[in-house]
């Protein structure tokens, strides 16, 4: 076992081996002056804790910056917002003002001339395509019974061979 000494002398070794000589000091120097050595082994805590509060910082700018973007997105879409709601604002107050407005008497008898002679239409076109269903209807129903016309006499005559065939052989058999 080593004593309290051995141990301290080893680690003032091991601390001026590990000590970075960036401040140009040599490390006999730092072995041999323990002031010196607690002096850098400050200086480079310190260049440690800066180094981590930039880094804090850096993160910490990052951050801030992500959500300053944000807040300009936001913004914009707002306003976007905003432009459009206005549009339809104007839109529906225009229409209201439309609704408002006071019909003068030849305005009035234009629009109900004018109702008067679509519904007119309406009917007569409803009355035409009545006309042209029904027809349709009879179209159809004459080309069936057509058809079934055309298909009566060759069953007939089908009928009447196979008697005349089933009276040949009734013959046949009597003979």
């Amino acid at each position: 076992m080593l004593n309290g000494a051995e141990n301290a002398y080893r680690f003032d070794l091991f601390a001026a081996l590990i000590v970075p000589t960036g401040n140009n000091v040599s490390r006999t120097f730092l072995y041999s002056n323990p002031d010196a050595r607690v002096a850098v082994a400050m200086a480079e805590a310190g260049e440690q804790r800066v180094q981590m509060l930039a880094s804090q910082d850096d993160e910490r700018e990052a951050t801030w910056r992500e959500r300053a973007l944000n807040a300009e997105d936001a913004l914009r879409a707002a306003h976007a917002e905003i432009t459009t709601q206005r549009a339809r604002i104007g839109e529906l107050l225009g229409q209201v003002r439309d609704l408002e407005a006071e019909w003068t008497q030849e305005a009035i008898q234009r629009i109900t001339t004018e109702n008067a002679t679509l519904k007119q239409r309406v009917r007569t076109l409803a009355t035409d395509n009545r006309t042209l269903d029904e027809r349709l209807q009879a179209a159809r129903s004459s080309m069936r019974f057509q058809d079934q016309a055309h298909r009566r006499p060759r069953s007939a005559a089908r009928r009447s061979r196979r008697s005349l065939t089933a009276a040949a052989v009734v013959l046949r058999q009597q003979a």
